[in-house]
């Protein structure tokens, strides 16, 4: 896949082009972007996805700590190489961007910049200064200015608009089978190793501490998790927690550590790339050591008959 950070260097022309922000690359990305791909080998054009980085909120309020990412641009552009996309264009947003209404971002951009030949948006999207960008302003414009436009309705999920806010909602409650209904696969993180306190390792259960690589990553709710997880290529199972360690520490942060079935090696420094599979439990404070010991190993085989056995997740 081709990645461009300006719409004056693609060197495409008469492309089908869709414009948005795909936080998540949830089922409705999904299908509009199979939908660009599908006209552009009917019209025989490339298809061109454009997207943006920061993602608007955090550019407009970068302190609020009340809304998180579902990926990076990373991520997401790992997502769409996988469904296919050969060209993506990623414009930063700053400040211009900002300023630039919906008329120029049509002309400037689209029109000027890519001459294209065709434009799909979802139904609900909304680009330029002041969001005055729906499909009702570009349909519009659409006539004058020499290319086609296709509406793509909402998809549903159970009468209700799958979208990246109802994913950070499921999330934040820890529904992660929801979360990755709407998705259209497992949610996923992906961190460096690095020190913990170790504690797992002497309760015959060591774990790796993650540290998030996207700062505004959305971490699930607090409980443990059945996992898998990429390392060096490799997949394989594991259960993670996500809290305070009450039994072992209190008033402690908040940590991600997962442990990995059959790993014993040091794996400090190391990237991984964890996906949630199934939340099998709350976060519990023990009483004693050996009573978070012998609940740990139920955790483990419980995790183990889910993702070894009959059903979706068996590899």
């Amino acid at each position: 896949m081709k990645v461009y950070n300006s719409s004056q260097e693609t060197g495409l022309v008469n492309s089908v082009v869709t414009v948005g922000i795909f936080d998540g690359m949830h089922l409705g990305h999904q299908e509009l972007l199979k939908q660009v791909i599908a006209k552009s080998l009917e019209l025989g054009v490339p298809a061109l996805i454009v997207t943006f980085w920061p993602h608007p909120k955090l550019y407009f309020k970068p302190d609020d700590s009340s809304f998180s990412l579902l990926m990076s641009i990373e991520e997401r552009t790992l997502i769409m190489e996988r469904l296919g996309v050969e060209h993506l264009l990623v414009l930063p947003f700053n400040q211009r961007m900002a300023n630039t209404s919906a008329q120029q971002f049509i002309h400037d951009i689209l029109v000027d910049d890519l001459s294209i030949s065709h434009l799909i948006l979802g139904d609900d999207h909304r680009f330029g200064r002041d969001r005055q960008g729906s499909f009702e302003f570009v349909s519009g414009l659409a006539n004058e200015l020499g290319f086609g436009l296709t509406r793509m309705e909402s998809m549903l999920d159970d009468k209700t608009r799958i979208s990246s806010t109802a994913i950070r909602d499921s999330l934040r409650l820890g529904e992660i089978e929801k979360a990755n209904k709407l998705l259209g696969y497992p949610y996923f993180i992906v961190g460096k190793v690095v020190k913990g306190k170790q504690m797992g390792k002497k309760l015959g259960f060591p774990t790796a501490n993650i540290n998030c690589l996207e700062k505004r990553k959305q971490i699930p709710h607090a409980g443990v998790y059945a996992v898998k997880v990429m390392l060096k290529g490799k997949e394989h199972y594991g259960m993670l927690n996500i809290g305070t360690r009450p039994t072992v520490e209190s008033g402690g942060s908040q940590s991600v550590e997962v442990h990995i079935f059959n790993i014993e090696e040091d794996l400090y420094g190391e990237h991984l790339e964890v996906s949630f599979i199934s939340r099998i439990r709350d976060e519990m404070k023990f009483d004693r050591l050996d009573q978070l010991r012998s609940q740990l190993a139920i955790d483990r085989e419980v995790v183990l008959q889910l993702l070894s056995g009959p059903g979706p997740y068996k590899k």
